[in-house]
């Protein structure tokens, strides 16, 4: 096993050194050492030492934990390596963050059936540090509660440096379901400095990027237009037709404005 062992000793000083690309680098060699020693789905009748097991499911846990913390997460890697972790309670927390990139992909049904089984199988399922969270979160999303969800991410500075790795994928799921209700609820438009607010964002500019990608219009005035918005107009990234009015200008033009009533 010196193959395994140099590589296990080089995981371990990426990981300690928080050098997490590195682990990723290291992921495929270790993955087909663990299969070639019979570690990963070791048969009944496989002579494999407990002690060993023990090391290749620490592997997989660090291979795990890396891909949530590069920059920007792995989340392709995470889903592929999470696959390999082996439901027991030493492993719920990872189970739990399992849990919630699925609600952050939209991935329900998937949710809900492995929320039921991990559940079933593990009594002290529900005492990870990350269930109440995980759990608010289905609820929220339950109820259509994505103002609650997008709540819950506000604040990077108390948020699991493992939990941030998904924030991007729940406001992007929030953001959109949000705007199919704005888009529904306001025939008559709707003012950016309202969007900002309804969305979550910080900035009109913002706003009007998203309006952009969802081809609502925006006038010069920051009213976002729903209607009369034409699908089949399709432009190429290198083509600006001379009636899109650049997103600057728009708020810039809404700024002025709403300086000209104070």
């Amino acid at each position: 096993m010196s193959i395994l062992a140099d590589l296990t000793s080089a995981l371990d000083l990426a990981f300690n050194h928080a050098k997490y690309e590195t682990v990723l680098e290291l992921a495929p060699k270790l993955i087909l050492e663990l299969s070639k020693h019979d570690l990963l789905t070791p048969s009944k009748t496989s002579k494999v030492n407990e002690n060993d097991l023990k090391v290749a499911r620490k592997i997989i846990e660090v291979i795990c934990q890396s891909s949530l913390l590069t920059t920007p997460a792995d989340l392709e890697s995470f889903s592929k390596y999470i696959s390999l972790i082996k439901p027991l309670s030493e492993n719920i927390d990872l189970l739990w963050l399992h849990l919630i990139s699925l609600l952050a992909k939209g991935d329900f049904i998937q949710h809900q059936q492995l929320s039921s089984y991990y559940n079933t199988i593990l009594p002290d399922f529900e005492s990870s540090k990350y269930a109440t969270f995980g759990k608010n979160l289905d609820i929220y999303l339950n109820e259509g509660n994505y103002g609650g969800v997008l709540k819950s991410f506000q604040n990077d500075n108390t948020l699991d440096k493992y939990i941030t790795s998904f924030k991007s994928g729940f406001l992007e799921l929030c953001r959109n379901e949000i705007g199919d209700n704005i888009q529904s609820s306001y025939k008559n438009g709707l003012k950016l400095g309202a969007a900002r607010t309804l969305l979550y964002f910080e900035t009109d500019l913002e706003v009007v990027e998203f309006s952009n990608q969802r081809d609502w219009e925006v006038d010069t005035e920051g009213l976002i237009i729903f209607d009369n918005i034409n699908k089949n107009d399709i432009f190429d990234d290198e083509e600006k037709p001379e009636d899109v009015i650049d997103p600057i200008v728009i708020v810039n033009s809404y700024a002025r404005e709403l300086e000209n009533i104070v």
